[in-house]
């Protein structure tokens, strides 16, 4: 994994030197790749997918990890999907490039009312969940993903809420608190 990791972050800093836009668009296009892969599902209900989805058979659950339910339709993942690159790049070379930094306040900038991220890595996986919910139907209606929180890998007191997701799907902010000490990535499946 060592060469892989450092090989994406790598290419990440070379295609944001033109400037943070182009790396942010590397970063939505890694995610269209990778969400090709994804198969189109059908479920009779939104429960139907819930229950899936806690299992971990989703094209999404398959691919993040197993989730957590915390209560219908509302999802935490207990482990960042990119923790391994970020740490294993951390170890190989000390730190993490400065241009994350810069990626992560810029992109917050445009659109943290929305999709608040933690890490460069934030956009690619939001691209990934973003193409899912369009392969993903119940009844004859696509599903929804919303963000509401994610911690950060490399400062686990980093953590971004988008609070009108927050409000309308975990509107308990102290239980929600709770949840983001043990877990990195929250979001409701609607």
């Amino acid at each position: 994994m060592g060469l892989v990791a450092i090989s994406l972050i790598d290419f990440i800093v070379r295609a944001s030197r033109a400037s943070t836009e182009v790396g942010i668009g590397f970063l939505e296009a890694f995610g269209e790749y990778v969400a090709e892969k994804l198969k189109d599902e059908r479920y009779a209900s939104l429960q139907d997918l819930y229950e899936a989805h806690e299992n971990g058979d989703t094209g999404l659950a398959k691919l993040e990890s197993k989730p957590i339910a915390m209560e219908d339709g509302v999802f935490v993942l207990k482990e960042c999907p990119y923790r391994e690159v970020l740490m294993e790049y951390k170890g190989l070379r000390g730190e993490l490039p400065n241009i994350f930094q810069k990626i992560t306040e810029e992109y917050n900038a445009a659109k943290k009312a929305y999709a608040p991220i933690v890490s460069p890595f934030c956009i690619m996986h939001r691209k990934v969940r973003e193409l899912y919910a369009q392969k993903a139907t119940c009844g004859d209606k696509r599903v929804k993903l919303h963000q509401i929180a994610c911690r950060s890998v490399v400062d686990p007191k980093k953590i971004e809420v988008n609070e009108t997701n927050a409000r309308q799907y975990c509107p308990d902010m102290e239980r929600l608190k709770c949840v983001m000490k043990l877990g990195y990535c929250c979001y409701a499946i609607a």
